[in-house]
């Protein structure tokens, strides 16, 4: 099923569904020895594999979307598919009075794209939940423009929308008793003769006025939108914001409620160490050898031993030879073996 994609994409679908089922398994106190007999077991296991499947297409499919070249906002909406009603979307936004939203995108010569995917459980909900996904396709800064160096990334300044992209296509395979609605209010942030200057007041769908101070600080704007549509529209029991980048508080309470954490040398494995969650660590350009390495009894840490590494002190997303094998070449079994391991030790 896999065999069409990159060989690193691959390695993370298939590390991830099989970290998942690990985390299922352990998690419900159904060891190894016990799969082989009872319904409830038996369940469990089927049920494991389908989510690691459906979060393995998940990054297949959709993870691509940020880094593309393409007619970004128009191809994002396109990318929902099916059961698509289309509207005069500026027009739609402005007789709503999403002034927020449409501010941002009056920049771009792209005109803005609104999507609200639903999906309803085949039986009876037991609530209603909205994703939100920040959907700046590309963000230039508008007039408040960004740096050469700082414009680089961002196209993944969509990564929000994408990730609700790939929720809204994997619910119909989990089928879980929940009735989700997606939204991404899409658009670039680009400068222009028409884009909003610093200082200009916009007015969002609820009436609430925006100054503008920063041009750059567009995500609010467009969000804020989705938020009241979500709110007076749909009236959902729970909001899930996929707005980007968390701080390390937000970060640190997703963590301290995983049932494994798997990430390389960085500050948030160094989190998970300290709130004494399953870790695994994927060590690259670094390696233990330098200290830094987590030292909990929860912890494992993978690499592979290169005559190259370590390169750096702290990381670096730079190859001097270019082939990147420290990571790339990590086998799979490694990293399930050694979260098999970090999961054996949750009481």
């Amino acid at each position: 099923m896999l065999s069409h994609v990159t060989f690193p994409r691959r390695l993370a679908a298939e590390a991830l569904g099989s970290a998942f089922l690990l985390a299922a398994v352990v998690g419900s106190g159904i060891m190894g020895e016990r799969l082989a007999g009872g319904n409830a077991a038996i369940a469990l296991l089927a049920n494991s594999l389908a989510t690691g499947a459906a979060l393995a297409v998940l990054i297949l499919v959709y993870g691509p979307i940020s880094g593309a070249h393409f007619n970004p906002v128009v191809t994002l909406a396109a990318a929902t598919q099916r059961r698509i009603a289309w509207r005069d979307v500026p027009g739609y936004l402005a007789a709503q009075l999403a002034g927020a939203f449409l501010g941002v995108a009056a920049g771009s010569q792209q005109p803005p794209r609104f999507v609200h995917l639903t999906y309803r459980p085949p039986g009876r909900r037991r609530r209603t939940v909205v994703l939100i996904g920040k959907g700046i396709t590309f963000d230039a800064g508008g007039l408040d423009l960004k740096t050469a160096e700082g414009m680089l990334r961002m196209k993944n300044d969509m990564s929000g929308a994408a990730a609700v992209l790939g929720v809204m296509r994997a619910l119909p395979d989990l089928a879980p008793p929940v009735e989700v609605h997606g939204l991404i209010a899409a658009t670039e942030n680009m400068p222009s003769g028409s884009a909003i200057r610093p200082g200009d007041v916009l007015r969002a769908m609820n009436g609430t006025t925006i100054e503008v101070g920063n041009t750059d600080a567009e995500g609010r704007l467009t969000l804020a939108d989705a938020l009241c549509y979500a709110t007076s529209r749909i009236k959902p029991d729970e909001i899930v914001d996929v707005a980007g980048k968390l701080s390390l508080g937000e970060s640190a309470a997703v963590i301290e409620r995983a049932s494994l954490v798997l990430t390389n040398d960085s500050g948030l494995m160094h989190v998970a160490d300290a709130l004494d969650r399953p870790l695994v660590a994927a060590f690259g350009p670094t390696s233990r050898e330098l200290g830094f390495y987590p030292l909990g009894p929860r912890a494992r840490v993978a690499e592979l031993s290169l005559p190259c590494r370590p390169c750096t002190l702290h990381g670096s997303e730079l190859c001097r030879l270019g082939h990147h094998r420290c990571l790339q070449d990590l086998p799979v079994e490694t990293v399930v073996r050694l979260a098999r391991e970090a999961l054996g030790t949750v009481p």
